[in-house]
């Protein structure tokens, strides 16, 4: 059994990693979340269930450590760590965590349109994911709402954006997580101004609606 293993992994390292990069302290966290890394490729699942359990930690853990870097300005090497990570969530499709940061990073830092085809299978795979669990399990929680928002902006689907975003403010959002979502907004707005002035266009009014719910 390694749900134990999983636990002390979580406990010894992850949540150390994630109390240092809340004290701006990132090459430590990296190490630790490294450690944490080596301490699960370690393991052994047997069964499906664990194995899935394996998957999940893995996908999470690369995504703690490219937000680490991503907090640290160190967006290339923050990509690198998503796009590990949404290798072990495509698997068992429990997550969109990496693979929506992998869509904004390569549109934000590789300046890539969304428009590439790419991008578009990317966000086909966060679409169809976001509806169904925002039909079930995540229909009351706002991030799934906003990211799933997101993903109809940058598939030219402003109207169904605006819905979702409606919908997360309804279900509590607080303004903090407004402000925050409308800055990484404002981030994919810039980036798609040249490569698909549409796209800019539709974030833009988004971000128009959505700054009348910041506190």
């Amino acid at each position: 059994m390694i749900a134990d293993d999983l636990q002390r992994i979580r406990r010894d390292f992850k949540d150390r990693a994630t109390a240092l990069r809340n004290r701006e302290q990132y090459d430590r966290a990296i190490d630790t979340l490294e450690k944490a890394l080596h301490e699960l490729r370690s393991l052994t699942p047997e069964g499906v269930a664990e194995e899935r359990a394996l998957r999940a930690e893995m996908a999470d853990t690369y995504g703690i450590k490219g937000g680490v870097y991503r907090r640290a300005g160190d967006n290339a090497h923050a990509l690198e760590q998503y796009r590990f990570g949404a290798k072990h969530e495509d698997e068992d499709r429990v997550s969109t965590y990496n693979i929506a940061n992998v869509i904004t990073l390569e549109i934000t830092s590789e300046r890539r349109s969304p428009a590439h085809p790419d991008v578009q299978a990317k966000l086909a795979r966060v679409i169809e994911q976001l509806e169904a669990d925002t039909r079930g399990a995540r229909q009351d929680e706002w991030w799934a709402w906003f990211d799933l928002g997101q993903a109809y902006l940058l598939s030219g689907r402003l109207p169904e954006a605006q819905r979702c975003y409606e919908r997360g403010v309804s279900t509590g959002a607080r303004g903090s997580d407004v402000e925050r979502h409308v800055q990484i907004l404002e981030e994919l707005r810039d980036a798609t101004a040249e490569t698909s002035p549409t796209t800019s266009r539709d974030i833009e009014a988004a971000i128009a609606v959505l700054r009348t719910h910041i506190d």
